[in-house]
């Protein structure tokens, strides 16, 4: 496929150059999907049409008292009260993908027998596991949905942006440029992904743009910048500008076509807001009286290196008066919650290894557990998902917390999640539900947009629809303003 995105689908000559350059060996993505915390939330609930209201028990009974008086009447009568969450249509969202392959392309790649892959399969199996990333990357955006914040511009050999030069590393009249980014993490951007750069103020679109290159390190070519994308034009994108002469700092990144708002309501970066909460569903003030169960705790260090005796202690200090009779009270309904040996802690993962590093250190308040397989691990329950391998820490008050690399994570901050908190309310199942031609099947003959005839294209679009929810918010904490000692 085009570096540049001119061809939006597998076509033949992509195929031809598959079995030219790889006739012999399998074609290996050069970088992995990123996302580790969907794993975590195994809940799901089932949507009901309109609206579906979850019921919160917000207070309790409290009403035994003590007297001297052997005769006195009895107390007045005590209550429990409970309250609605409701969660309307508008608080779903649908992720959706679009598939397109050439006939030609799959005879020549699937009907050779120097074959490198199916390729319709190839592109289905990729779509469901970016149904999957999507699902990490929305949990930790803002409920806005924009990705990242551009920091500066540079031309794309790493020196001072240029606004006359039009050069793409040596390529004549093609605008690029590398962006180096903020407040979002790097890993949510891939190679040939399609992106909007979009004025913070107006919210119209600067330019559209196509990543070619992703650099994750802090030091492009040596000139001590990054991490950062490099990008160039889109040139089937109706972006009107000539070069990213416009682009500037604070600057919102969007994947393309994606509008302010689509993201999730209960998003991290929204649910975890201390400082102006927000609406939660139809609680349009959790700073109100008699809604502050719906903030969870956290607390802000403002950029100091991570101490685990420090930053961990004040939280057990706080937790471990909680989490105790909360999981008393879910174990007790093990029907409706399927609970773990540990809590979830995520961060980036020069925080995680940090933290990992402290803990096996001489410590005054944790020690260190190394779960040596993911078979250990789930035979002793502590955590509910495959593919995890990590330290464990543990404290006197509170319970096993696993550690889990998450680059996706924002930066100078972690977060530890009550796993059994945590449930996705869906409307249908968790795999994609496809747009079904006559027969039943998932793939459909493109015609010609103009004369209606039959072309050699075929297409398949499948989506999800769903939110996430928390029914315990108070059972999860964030610490933000904390940094790796490497880093200062």
């Amino acid at each position: 496929m085009s570096a540049l995105g001119v061809t939006p689908y597998v076509a033949l000559t992509d195929a031809t150059v598959m079995l030219d350059e790889l006739w012999e060996m399998d074609a290996i993505v050069q970088m992995a999907r990123f996302g580790e915390t969907v794993q975590h939330i195994t809940r799901q609930q089932q949507w009901g049409g309109g609206a579906l209201k979850i019921k919160i028990m917000n207070e309790q009974f409290s009403r035994a008292i003590a007297s001297a008086d052997l005769e006195a009447d009895a107390p007045l009568a005590g209550r429990i009260r409970t309250m609605d969450l409701t969660v309307e249509e508008s608080n779903l969202r649908k992720v959706a993908f679009g598939l397109r392959y050439s006939l030609p392309a799959q005879e020549e790649v699937d009907g050779s027998k120097d074959a490198v892959f199916d390729l319709a399969t190839e592109l289905l199996v990729q779509a469901l596991q970016s149904i999957d990333e999507k699902r990490n990357h929305m949990i930790w955006q803002n409920s806005d949905g924009v990705k990242a914040i551009v920091k500066a511009t540079y031309d794309p050999d790493g020196t001072t942006f240029d606004t006359q030069t039009l050069t793409y590393l040596g390529t004549a009249s093609v605008a690029g440029a590398f962006i180096t980014i903020d407040n979002g993490s790097i890993s949510k951007f891939h190679q040939g992904e399609r992106i909007d750069i979009r004025n913070a103020s107006t919210s119209a679109v600067r330019i559209r743009a196509i990543v070619t290159d992703v650099y994750h390190g802090s030091d492009y070519l040596g000139y001590g910048i990054g991490p950062g994308l490099l990008c160039a034009i889109d040139a089937i994108g109706d972006g009107s500008e000539a070069d990213f002469s416009t682009v500037v700092y604070e600057d919102e990144i969007f994947t393309s076509g994606e509008l302010d708002g689509s993201g999730l309501d209960v998003g991290f970066a929204h649910f975890f807001d201390r400082t102006t909460p927000g609406a939660y569903f139809d609680v349009t003030d959790r700073a109100g009286p008699g809604f502050q169960f719906l903030i969870p705790y956290g607390r802000d260090y403002s950029d100091v290196d991570i101490d685990i005796d420090v930053h961990f202690g004040h939280m057990a200090d706080l937790m471990g008066m909680l989490f105790g009779p909360a999981r008393a009270n879910r174990r007790a309904r093990s029907k409706q919650f399927k609970m773990t040996d540990a809590i979830v802690c995520l961060a980036q993962p020069d925080l995680v290894n940090a933290v990992a590093r402290q803990a096996g250190s001489p410590n005054l308040q944790f020690t260190a557990q190394a779960a040596s397989s993911m078979d250990e691990a789930r035979r002793t329950n502590l955590v509910s998902v495959q593919g995890w391998q990590g330290s464990v820490l543990h404290h006197p008050t509170l319970p096993p917390i696993a550690l889990q690399a998450e680059p996706l994570a924002a930066e100078n901050t972690i977060t530890i999640i009550e796993p059994s908190t945590w449930r996705y309310i869906r409307m249908g199942s968790r795999k994609p539900r496809f747009i079904t031609n006559d027969s039943g099947g998932i793939w459909h003959t493109r015609r010609n947009v103009t004369t209606g005839q039959l072309t050699v294209h075929k297409d398949a679009s499948g989506y999800v629809v769903e939110t996430l929810l928390n029914d315990q918010p108070q059972l999860n904490y964030r610490i933000d303003g904390v940094k790796t000692d490497v880093d200062s």
